[in-house]
C-alpha cells in the first residue's frame, strides 16, 4: 500500500458520488455517524437521504434530524 502514494482528496468535494457508486440507503445499514460522513465528505443530497431515514427511524430526535436536513438544503442549494 505503501507504493500507492498518498490518498488524494476529491479534486470536487462536493460531488455527490452516491448515484456513481450505486448506494441503496436502507434503514437497517444508516446510522448517525455515515450520515456525518456524508455531508463530511461533501456528498449532501446522500446525507439529506440518510438523516430523513434516521428521522424515520428514531422520531425521538426529529428536532435534530429536521434541522440538520434544512442546513444540508440550504448548503446544496447555494453549491448549485
Amino acid at each position: 500500500l505503501d507504493a500507492a502514494g498518498p490518498i488524494q482528496p476529491d479534486e470536487n468535494p462536493s460531488h455527490d458520488h452516491n448515484e456513481d457508486r450505486g448506494i441503496e440507503l436502507t434503514p437497517e445499514i444508516v446510522t448517525d455517524t455515515l450520515a456525518a460522513i456524508f455531508e463530511q465528505q461533501g456528498q449532501l443530497k446522500t446525507a439529506i437521504e440518510a438523516y430523513n431515514i434516521l428521522l424515520k427511524k428514531k422520531p425521538e430526535q426529529a428536532e435534530f434530524y429536521r434541522t440538520k436536513i434544512a442546513e444540508l438544503e440550504l448548503r446544496a442549494n447555494a453549491q448549485r
